[in-house]
């Protein structure tokens, strides 16, 4: 894939730093190209050329999607230093995130019991021991130092996914092997430790105090935040809707129509955004009835996750039921609760709130709500659609187009009317 495009996919207002993701209506027109070895590159080629109004070269295409993420992290320094740092932290995080279906597949449920050392395990040894022997990279050691930090750059600039940091696993094995060695083995790096270890210098305190930070560092890379949880809830759900999908099919080619339906249904429990977009050709569906039947069966899930509230909320408000969806979401804000649904609905609980206060008719609530929103993620597409068409304000429209294409730009906002009128 070109740089371009690679570049926006991780440092647009959707990636929020821990991921690559495509704009909404990017990603599902790229599903036109699904046979095409490169059909994601081969879309962000055709909406650049379409908005461009003529046939760009592929210096042109490059130039196009990295003014757009230039745009973002241009009007959002704080945000995108935030973002950097949640790359970061997910370069040596020991999740594995995955950007390939069957890859997540195969690792969560085909290899899931075989036994294997945890990746913050290394990266814990590792990282102190790039710390202590960085003196060395002058010397022998400038090959593993340089691999370690192009590849971490790459990511930083890009996105971060298990692929990717697979080039780093034989240098970070390097490391933490030498620190281990350091802690062991002393006088294989010094011929005189054995002769001053009675007398410790700043390199031994300091050696020391990176053997007391590992604990801590490994502790902290083997948590997994609510980012990842809300990440694995979705890698999890995509494989029942998945199912799910295959079922309703196979069930309406048999004639056998309602319980097509009841596996649409199924599907949209585990992600409600489908709800408004899932279709069988021939097969009539009743949207409302589509979600409550949803509905019930989420609530009979019995799932204590807040990712899962998060979607039973979501089905509450398209079933009307604002008050059981409200008291949803203030939980959720008093816990402090983040999410991560990239291009398939707004991550943002307060846009949510807002949602409610809209539906309501109390168009003031709605704002405050929208702009507590866009604080979190300035460039959120939902919120700004939202703001744009509520307060007929053009800054809110601007934006999305500073920051997506105007394809996508124009689809939230068509999106937020539908919702709002």
């Amino acid at each position: 894939m070109s740089p371009g495009p690679v570049i926006y996919q991780g440092n647009n207002p959707l990636s929020i730093g821990e991921s690559c993701s495509d704009p909404t209506f990017l990603n599902a027109y790229s599903r036109i190209n699904k046979e095409l070895a490169d059909y994601q590159h081969v879309t962000y080629k055709e909406f650049a050329r379409k908005i461009a109004g003529k046939d760009l070269t592929a210096k042109e295409v490059n130039r196009f999607w990295i003014n757009k993420a230039k745009n973002f992290i241009q009007d959002n320094p704080l945000y995108f230093a935030r973002m950097l740092f949640t790359k970061a932290y997910y370069i040596f995080h020991n999740y594995r995130r995955h950007d390939l279906n069957n890859i997540f597949y195969n690792d969560h449920y085909v290899l899931k019991d075989y036994p294997a050392l945890g990746f913050a395990f290394i990266t814990a040894l590792a990282l102190m021991g790039a710390l202590i022997f960085l003196e060395r990279i002058k010397k022998d050691w400038l090959m593993p130092y340089s691999v370690l930090f192009l590849q971490s750059a790459i990511m930083l600039a890009t996105h971060v996914s298990d692929r990717q940091r697979a080039v780093l696993i034989p240098v970070l094995i390097f490391f933490a092997v030498a620190f281990l060695s350091k802690l062991f083995f002393p006088q294989a790096h010094s011929a005189a430790a054995l002769k001053n270890r009675s007398k410790p210098d700043l390199k031994n305190l300091a050696f020391l105090g990176a053997a007391i930070l590992v604990i801590p560092l490994f502790l902290s890379l083997n948590h997994n935040d609510d980012i990842i949880n809300d990440e694995l809830h979705r890698w999890h759900s995509s494989v029942q809707i998945q199912d799910r999908y295959l079922k309703a099919e196979a069930a309406f080619k048999n004639g056998q129509n309602e319980l097509a339906l009841k596996n649409l249904s199924e599907l949209v429990a585990y992600s409600p955004s489908k709800g408004k977009e899932v279709n069988i050709p021939g097969l009539t569906i009743d949207r409302a009835k589509l979600y409550s039947d949803a509905l019930k069966y989420s609530l009979s899930l019995d799932l204590n996750t807040h990712s899962h509230l998060f979607d039973l909320a979501y089905l509450y408000i398209e079933n009307g039921q604002l008050e059981q969806a409200e008291t949803i979401y203030i939980t959720l804000l008093r816990n402090h609760k983040d999410f991560s649904r990239q291009f398939t609905q707004s991550s943002l609980v307060e846009f949510y709130m807002a949602r409610i206060a809209e539906i309501m008719k109390k168009k003031g609530k709605a704002i405050e709500f929208l702009k507590k929103a866009l604080k979190k993620n300035p460039g959120d597409p939902w919120v700004l659609a939202h703001l744009y068409v509520i307060t007929n304000e053009p800054q809110y429209k601007d934006k999305l187009i500073r920051y997506f294409d105007n394809i996508d730009a124009n689809y939230y906002i068509r999106s937020a009317r539908e919702e709002l009128y």
